[in-house]
């Protein structure tokens, strides 16, 4: 499998009701849980394990609440196309933003352990 780019956005989308999980492109998003705080150590990992999962159960997008809640969730999109996956971020903090920059080389290993590859 091939990873493309994990790249923060620089804005997020208004916000809705995160809902169940479900697979496909048009799917409402999966409702996720984040403890660790965006900048901490245990940061990058725990945002890696919730991409993969997407990436392994085929879900195009979550919402994951962080820690603390004033820093607003994180949008993830995961569009898997054949062997190739592309990984997009939305957040409203600019602190969280610079933790998901600081998560890309972890989120590429995760993503690497689980068969995608770089381009």
């Amino acid at each position: 499998r091939v990873a493309e780019a994990l790249l923060p956005a620089a804005t997020a989308a208004p916000g809705g009701a995160p809902a169940a999980p479900t697979a496909g492109r048009d799917a409402p998003p999966v409702a996720m849980q984040l403890a660790e705080p965006p900048g901490s150590e245990a940061f990058s990992n725990a945002l890696g394990e919730r991409v993969v999962v997407m990436a392994d159960r085929d879900l195009s997008r979550a919402r994951i609440a962080l820690n603390p809640p004033q820093l607003g969730p994180i949008e993830v999109r995961v569009q898997v196309s054949g062997e190739q996956a592309s990984v997009a971020f939305t957040a409203h903090s600019h602190l969280t933003r610079e933790a998901i920059e600081q998560a890309l080389p972890r989120l590429r290993e995760m993503l690497g352990g689980q068969g995608f590859t770089q381009v």
